[in-house]
């Protein structure tokens, strides 16, 4: 046998704490051992993390590029109304869905809905900045400065998202993976 100690020492206890905290409380855990340790997007925990991170790194990106920093605070001057994208809709509205989520969840003590939707945020945002690959019209950052900061915006909300679920959660959000 293995002990909980022996795990947590080989994947590190934000992997074993996300996979613990993922089910229903009511239903049997099959740990996977090797998923748990693999550096994939089968890996919950640290497709979520990577998520966050490439949110990171597209925003320290973009300063670079436009040398215009992201601030929240002056959201009134950036036209979310380029955001068009079907894509870009559902982000939108799951990232609307967050407070609800947090609040149904410690409502009902059930913590595998906020890591639920942790997890299909990153899988949408992952999918959304996958369509750049397919089309320089989806990527994140263009040369069209106003579209780029939109969607720039949209991408450091998500990465706020991630943080402060992970942080609810008590789990690391590395900048860098």
């Amino acid at each position: 046998f293995i002990t909980l100690r022996n795990v947590v020492d080989e994947v590190g206890v934000d992997a074993i704490r996300f996979m613990m905290i993922s089910r229903v409380s009511d239903k049997k855990i099959d740990f996977d051992f090797n998923l748990v340790k693999s550096k994939t997007k089968d890996n919950p925990v640290f497709y979520v993390q990577y998520a966050y991170a490439r949110c990171k790194s597209l925003e320290k990106t973009f300063k670079e590029v436009s040398g215009k920093n992201v601030n929240l605070e002056d959201i009134e001057n950036i036209n979310l109304y380029n955001l068009k994208l079907i894509e870009e809709k559902i982000l939108i509205k799951k990232l609307c869905n967050f407070f609800n989520v947090v609040i149904s969840a410690a409502n009902s003590y059930e913590p595998h809905k906020l890591t639920n939707y942790l997890y299909d945020l990153a899988k949408d945002f992952h999918s959304y900045w996958g369509l750049g690959r397919i089309s320089d019209s989806n990527k994140i950052i263009s040369e069209d400065l106003n579209l780029s900061m939109s969607r720039i915006v949209m991408t450091t909300i998500i990465g706020d998202i991630i943080k402060k679920g992970m942080n609810i959660l008590n789990i690391e959000c590395p900048e860098n993976m």
